[in-house]
């Protein structure tokens, strides 16, 4: 009875054994097949986590090829955008195109013998071109420089205008000697004036020891006038000669008598957009 007792307890310690065994070994293979899924999902080229991969790098790390490929399309962009620029500036002129102002004048009138001028009523116009000989008339210096026989606008005619305008009205900056009323003009300052009204590059620069101006170290130095007019400008006719040529005459009334004192008369040329004086005359009118 005894040994049938022992049996059956021993039977029963190996049947549970067994049994353990069987619930480890299934835990195992559970846990086997479940890194095995992970692990497939993770490599699997048609997961979403696949296709993140081919973008970054397991490290977070941008893709290589990719990048360089961007660079390599902006480095040739940046160089064609800066050769366009080079180009461009290249193209585009560094230096006026102005003609020299040493060059003459080649005005003539005989050119107008035999042609019919227009008579122009255009009040605008008129009082344009006033105001724009009213500058030639009212200045100190201009007259001098003219061409003694033709009365073109030659070099010295400009160089004397730009000097007499900037003292007159453009005097603010420039350095000025109040004991000897001697204003100093550097030369820069009448290249650029030159330039804007007879469209010509000045390229000689002298005294005019005649009229005091002196002219050292590129500087001009003009002792400032301050002499007044008595007459007013008033405009008698304009006339087109040609395509790009004006006659304007004008008489210069005394202020206090009425009485015409001088008559001027002007060929301002058009044919660079912009008005410019190529010939001038003043007459006395006699009493």
């Amino acid at each position: 009875m005894r040994r049938y007792t022992i049996l059956i307890m021993i039977l029963i310690l190996v049947l549970t054994i067994a049994g353990c065994k069987e619930s480890v070994s299934g835990d195992v293979y559970d846990k086997g097949e479940t890194e095995t899924v992970e692990q497939e999902s993770t490599i699997n080229p048609e997961s979403t986590d696949g296709e993140n991969a081919d973008i970054e790098s397991p490290d977070g790390e941008e893709n290589t090829e990719e990048t360089e490929s961007t660079s390599e399309e902006e480095s040739n962009e940046s160089q064609d955008n800066q050769e366009t620029s080079t180009d461009d500036t290249m193209e585009t002129p560094t230096e006026d195109t102005y003609p020299s102002a040493s060059e003459p004048v080649s005005f003539d009138y005989a050119e107008l013998e035999g042609m019919e001028p227009l008579e122009i009523t255009d009040q605008t116009l008129i009082d344009e071109l006033e105001s724009y000989l009213y500058d030639f008339y009212f200045n100190y210096y201009f007259e001098y420089g003219l061409e003694e026989e033709t009365g073109n606008v030659g070099i010295d005619a400009m160089t004397l205008f730009a000097l007499s305008y900037i003292m007159q009205y453009e005097y603010s900056e420039l350095d000025f000697d109040a004991e000897s009323f001697t204003l100093y003009i550097p030369k820069e300052y009448v290249i650029q004036k030159v330039e804007k009204v007879f469209l010509r590059k000045l390229d000689v620069f002298k005294s005019y020891e005649e009229l005091e101006i002196g002219y050292i170290d590129d500087t001009y130095s003009v002792n400032v006038e301050d002499g007044v007019w008595d007459v007013e400008l008033e405009l008698t006719k304009v006339e087109k000669l040609g395509d790009f040529t004006y006659r304007v005459t004008g008489q210069l009334v005394s202020t206090g008598s009425g009485r015409v004192k001088e008559e001027v008369q002007a060929i301002i040329d058009e044919s660079q957009n912009g008005h410019v004086m190529v010939n001038y005359h003043v007459e006395t009118i006699e009493e």
